[in-house]
């Protein structure tokens, strides 16, 4: 395989599946020799490369393996961020806020909507023999009949996509037209269901970044109009965990959603994506997040048609063994290539029978 390109049959397959774990992301941020943390312990390295994939760096000089850690040593020429920029004691005024986000332990998060930070990131491909031990996506066609006999006999049919700026692409490199251009996770997942199915189907997405909940219901008609999706993923979460929106309002206003989109639309098959979760560093975006997942799921269960994801907990199994900003591309609230790549392998691991 290529490893300075996206490719996106490797990087949407389930990466729970092989002994080579893909381009897993990296930010070297401290001083001095730095160990990082991996998803699994590494048996051998076999790339180290730049976000783009277009620089590789070299083993012994710039990393190395030691113990089964991944070490950058002193005078690596892979980018460090230093810690005081990582957390800044001053104010780091942004768009969205006058003084910056504020760090659990003190000072400002270093935060960025540009490439700026996926660039200080590294990709990490390498064998191990560990298996996960995290939860793993379950099938869920049978919670949508319609979209199962149209896969199964090769029907192309529209899949649409509803939510905030997760949704829209926030930020993997295709979002900032950098190399390798990674996908955004719904073009990644509709195009390779398509390929896995051998059939065609087609794509609308109509998320709109800050947007939460209520907005989705509101506007709903007014961005789709006429546009009727065969199957419909709505994935908000993010913006109305950390609006502070309560468990009860939040499950209420999906349910809204969903009577909403049916309108007109009665045979809607919907896919809830239960949300990824924010920087647990990042105080001002804390919130029920992890509470919203159980009671969405439970709503999938008592509407016909509808099938939930628990990405919230394979997501949080994941920070268990790695902390957030490895895998952000603001370090706030949005995925690089790496996490996005996840959405897209649990979701077509939840409709396909790897």
């Amino acid at each position: 395989m290529n490893l300075s390109t996206y490719d996106r049959g490797a990087f949407s397959a389930p990466f729970w599946k092989s002994d080579v774990m893909l381009h897993e992301s990296v930010w070297p941020v401290g001083e001095g020799e730095l160990t990082l943390p991996l998803l699994f312990t590494p048996d051998e390295i076999i790339s180290v490369r730049s976000t783009s994939l277009a620089i590789e760096y070299q083993a012994g000089r710039d990393y190395l393996l030691r113990d089964g850690k991944l070490v950058l040593p002193v005078g690596t020429t892979i980018p460090v961020t230093p810690t005081e920029v990582y957390v800044s004691p001053n104010p780091q005024p942004n768009v969205h806020n006058p003084v910056g986000f504020l760090h659990r332990d003190g000072g400002y998060l270093y935060f960025g909507e540009t490439d700026n930070i996926i660039n200080r990131q590294i990709m990490v491909t390498y064998k191990h023999s560990d298996s996960w031990d995290g939860p793993l996506p379950q099938n869920v066609l049978n919670n949508l009949p319609l979209t199962q006999k149209r896969l199964a006999e090769k029907i192309p049919f529209l899949v649409g996509f509803w939510g905030d700026s997760i949704t829209t692409g926030c930020n993997v490199t295709s979002f900032y037209n950098d190399p390798p251009y990674t996908e955004m996770w719904p073009i990644m997942t509709t195009e390779q269901l398509a390929t896995l199915y051998d059939t065609k189907l087609l794509y609308v997405n109509k998320a709109v970044g800050g947007k939460a909940t209520p907005w989705g219901y509101q506007q709903y008609h007014n961005y789709f109009g006429a546009i009727r999706p065969n199957l419909l993923f709505i994935a908000f979460g993010m913006n109305d965990a950390s609006g502070k929106l309560t468990t009860e309002e939040y499950i209420a206003n999906i349910e809204r959603n969903i009577q909403v989109a049916r309108e007109g639309n009665p045979d809607l098959e919907i896919i809830l994506i239960a949300t990824s979760l924010p920087n647990p560093d990042a105080v001002q975006f804390e919130g029920p997040h992890e509470e919203y997942e159980a009671p969405l799921m439970a709503l999938a269960e008592r509407l016909p048609g509808v099938a939930c994801l628990p990405l919230t907990s394979f997501h949080k199994a994941i920070l268990e063994k790695k902390p957030y900003y490895h895998m952000t591309g603001n370090n706030i609230n949005h995925p690089n290539d790496f996490l996005a790549r996840i959405y897209t392998q649990f979701i077509l691991a939840s409709l396909y029978e790897f």
